[in-house]
């Protein structure tokens, strides 16, 4: 018989749906591709869970190692709202209106608003994901999260202050504007908590191969120029670069099959070097950046750019954490806990008693003095 993956080896896996941030056309072409990764492209000992966000996450499927049960999943997925449509229709609406506007100050006005709101919305975005992450942190082995969306911004409404900017070239003011709805320190905060809890991001663009919605036969009236439909790309772009490049991901964009990217996602999972150092420090609890280097100039190295190096009670608590949301123990040692009397307070509570055992079998006894 096959010997059984350790749990330090074996993968656990989240595909992330971001319906929120996704338009209906974009979500449906890639799932046939999706589907295709889940049923081919992971084993029997991969562990894999569906999560959707539609303005707060949903856990569709939880963890399994039937990766098929998640491919058909998608089915039902494909029938649910995807509201990204309507932040595409909230942008040519801005864009239309500053090219109708009669005066920059008027347009700037419009734009802040449309930026405060997409601002807002990403920051929940953000959010969903790093509780996402939050909770996998004392999930054991290998993590990734493979994030669905037509892009996140980085910089909440940056296209449309260039495109005020483009029309008036006297409001140079504007793009300084679009520094208020900056997000990249949040996402970079999401990068972090990711590398400290061990988990790599790899993220599909659905949006597939961009075209300018001002050659675009779909789009023959838009109100938007070459140029800031590209600064919008780089933008909605930059952000899932920037989370799968800094955790030792991948990113996938720019494609209207995503097979090959995902297919490349999947020889990750299979092949892959562990490294390991003892650190001059221990359980410090501070950020540490690492770097990995090769001795022949042809080889580039993927990895995560740093990591935290927790306490044991950090350990202990995300362990604690993960066995409440996903019901994932480890629990090599056959340690039974037995709850005793319960005594009443007089301040309202209760003391409890706790009987924790612990095989002697399993313990290492070592000699003192």
């Amino acid at each position: 018989a096959p010997t059984e993956l350790p749990e330090d080896q074996r993968l656990h896996l989240v595909v992330y749906i971001d319906n929120f941030n996704l338009k209906v056309f974009d979500r449906n072409r890639v799932f046939a591709s999706l589907r295709e990764f889940l049923r081919t492209k992971l084993s029997r000992e991969d562990r894999v869970m569906l999560i959707t966000y539609d303005r707060e996450p949903h856990i569709r499927r939880p963890f399994t190692s039937d990766s098929t049960t998640i491919a058909s999943a998608l089915f039902e997925i494909e029938k649910m709202s995807a509201m990204g449509n309507n932040a595409e229709r909230d942008r040519a609406d801005i864009l239309r209106e500053i090219k109708e506007a009669d005066d920059a100050n008027y347009a700037t006005m419009r734009a802040r608003s449309y930026a405060e709101s997409v601002f807002n919305d990403l920051s929940f975005s953000i959010d969903s994901i790093k509780n996402t992450v939050s909770s996998l942190a004392g999930v054991p082995g290998r993590k990734a999260v493979l994030y669905v969306s037509s892009g996140l911004p980085l910089v909440a409404g940056e296209d449309v202050f260039h495109a005020i900017q483009e029309r008036w070239t006297s409001a140079t003011s504007a793009i300084m504007e679009s520094r208020s709805y900056d997000a990249t320190r949040r996402f970079q905060e999401l990068i972090a908590q990711a590398n400290a809890n061990r988990i790599s991001f790899y993220t599909v663009d659905a949006g597939g191969l961009r075209i300018s919605t001002s050659i675009s036969a779909e789009h023959s009236d838009a109100d938007s120029s070459s140029m800031v439909d590209s600064i919008y790309w780089s933008n909605i772009q930059g952000s899932l670069q920037l989370m799968a490049e800094r955790t030792g991901g991948k990113a996938i964009y720019n494609t209207n099959d995503p097979s090959k990217g995902l297919s490349l996602a999947g020889d990750d999972f299979r092949t892959y070097y562990s490294l390991g150092y003892t650190p001059a420090h221990s359980g410090d609890g501070r950020y540490h950046k690492v770097d990995v280097k090769t001795k022949r100039k042809d080889l580039v190295v993927r990895h995560r750019d740093g990591y935290r190096d927790k306490s044991p009670e950090a350990r202990m608590a995300d362990g604690v954490m993960s066995s409440l949301f996903f019901d994932v123990e480890s629990n090599s040692f056959g340690v039974t806990v037995d709850r005793g009397t319960v005594t009443p307070r007089d301040d309202g509570n209760y003391v409890v008693e706790i009987a924790v055992r612990i095989p002697i079998g399993k313990l290492t006894l070592i000699p003192e003095g």
